[in-house]
């Protein structure tokens, strides 16, 4: 874009991914660093060593899937199974599979984690946003509005001016 990029480095303990752990770069057109975001997760040595799984990815799935009470097939994309550090709310880092599956019944974009050692459910989410007339969205993300000019790269003046309508809500 014209005001440059966002590099994203994932971090990795013994080349297994840890959730929400990340760095994000944002460098400007002229390859200066603007601002670094460093969302990197501390981990004892032996973390990764003291939680060897202690199942198969097909297992976590069919635990997931016995949790969520979901008998049908996927909707849409493909069960996904890949194993994972992360720090529940709790404090206590978990090696774990993330389990992904999109289910009719029960409806949603379901996300479990399954302890890699104990088969237990550590959390399970819907990713899916529900709406309903006079309800609000709830959820967390970026919106990002660019105007067209700088969309296309032009600079304000002839032929392009700033007209400010009063009668416009926001």
């Amino acid at each position: 874009s014209p005001a440059g990029a966002h590099v994203r480095f994932l971090q990795t303990v013994h080349g297994i991914p840890v959730l929400g752990a990340d760095v994000v770069v944002s460098v400007g057109p002229q390859g200066q660093v603007l601002h670094v975001t460093d969302n990197r997760i501390s981990f004892p040595a032996d973390a990764v060593t003291l939680t060897e799984p202690s199942f198969t990815p097909q297992r976590a799935l069919e635990i997931a899937l016995a949790s969520l009470g979901a008998g049908t097939a996927p909707v849409g994309t493909p069960d996904a199974v890949s194993l994972c550090l992360f720090r529940s709310a709790d404090g206590n880092d978990h090696r774990a599979y993330r389990v992904t599956a999109t289910r009719n019944e029960p409806f949603g974009d379901w996300e479990l984690r399954i302890d890699a050692a104990a088969g237990t459910v550590l959390r399970t989410r819907d990713m899916f946003v529900h709406h309903h007339d006079g309800d609000r969205a709830q959820g967390r993300g970026m919106a990002y509005q660019t105007d067209p000019l700088s969309a296309a790269r032009q600079r304000y003046g002839a032929p392009y001016t700033v007209v400010h309508r009063r009668d416009l809500h926001g």
